[in-house]
């Protein structure tokens, strides 16, 4: 075997081990986003259950979400900025889901599940009062994306 050869063979090997290599990262990178995919969902679930049990298992703000339902105006004071503080939770919650499936990291079954839920919660009168008088900030996209739910289906 020539020194040209053995050159050769070198370069062949090489290559090869450089095939191997990047097959061996695009398998470590699919598990990878499966990883953060995961744990994402999950978080978006316990932030979710967060905002739940917030009503659930306290009877004020519980009291305050029907009440502002009911009329919006009755609040007190105290009660309105605590239903803000709700509402604000949900829009920006919806906002993180919203932005996980703008961004590709969210699947499609996923995202509709996701957004027919917060789109109901968010479709209640006192919280399209809340969206409409304080005008809470939030990315360009979401909010032309919340207007343009609110467009398509006035209250009922």
């Amino acid at each position: 075997m020539t020194l040209n050869d053995l050159g050769s063979l070198g370069e062949f090997i090489s290559g090869l081990a450089v095939v191997v290599t990047l097959v061996y990262l695009a398998i470590q990178i699919r598990h990878n986003t499966r990883a953060v995919r995961s744990s994402m969902h999950q978080d978006m679930v316990e932030s979710t259950l967060r905002i739940a049990e917030s009503v659930s298992d306290n009877a004020d703000i519980g009291r305050i979400v029907l009440k502002a339902e009911e009329g919006y105006d009755d609040l007190t004071e105290e009660e309105l900025i605590r239903f803000e503080a709700y509402a604000e939770r949900v829009f920006s919650n919806f906002e993180s889901v919203f932005y996980s499936y703008r961004n590709s990291m969210l699947e499609e079954d996923l995202w509709e599940s996701w957004e027919s839920s917060y789109l109901a919660d968010i479709s209640r009168v006192s919280m399209r009062r809340f969206w409409h008088e304080e005008r809470p900030l939030h990315l360009r996209d979401y909010m032309d994306f919340i207007e343009q739910h609110y467009r398509a289906h006035p209250p009922k």
